[in-house]
């Protein structure tokens, strides 16, 4: 994969080629139920039928993989040395700029935080000595699957 890819994009490749295995043990999972309710096969011959599949993969990969571009004719071009340090110049004087205004920025939301600090601190004083704390009601597993985003996050 290294050799198909330059040093800059080369990580986003990578990255969706390491979802293989992810997505292999789905389509998998799919093939052998599509294979076991359609045609009624054992579970035993499905996965004979998707060992024998992956191996027929294999084959053609190990003929027809072009393991170098230039093999085939085509370049990658990749950024020159000059021009990654021009870019690591300009941005560490971004950063340098950047770190001034956080500081300053860190300084008033420390002062913001102290003044909150106080204020839940004595809101807190005044509520226990009024009231007592109400007990935490844990929720339940199927309740909490109806909190929003929690069912796409899972699949």
């Amino acid at each position: 994969m290294a050799n198909w890819f330059g040093k800059k994009g080369r990580g986003f490749w990578l990255g969706i080629w390491s979802t293989n295995p992810n997505v292999g043990n789905i389509m998998g999972t799919l093939l052998c139920g599509l294979l076991n309710t359609t045609i009624g096969l054992d579970w035993s011959w499905t996965w004979i039928i998707i060992s024998i599949l992956i191996g027929v993969i294999g084959v053609i990969n190990l003929f027809f993989l072009v393991e170098h571009p230039e093999s085939v004719g085509i370049t990658i071009k990749e950024e020159s040395e000059e021009e990654n340090i021009a870019l690591l110049d300009q941005d560490d004087h971004e950063l340098e700029e950047r770190d001034d205004f956080v500081k300053m920025e860190r300084r008033s939301e420390n002062k913001n935080l102290m003044n909150s600090k106080n204020q839940v601190e004595s809101n807190l004083e005044n509520n226990l000595s009024n009231e007592k704390l109400e007990i935490y009601n844990p929720k339940s597993f199927w309740r909490v699957w109806l909190i929003p985003g929690v069912i796409q996050f899972s699949l």
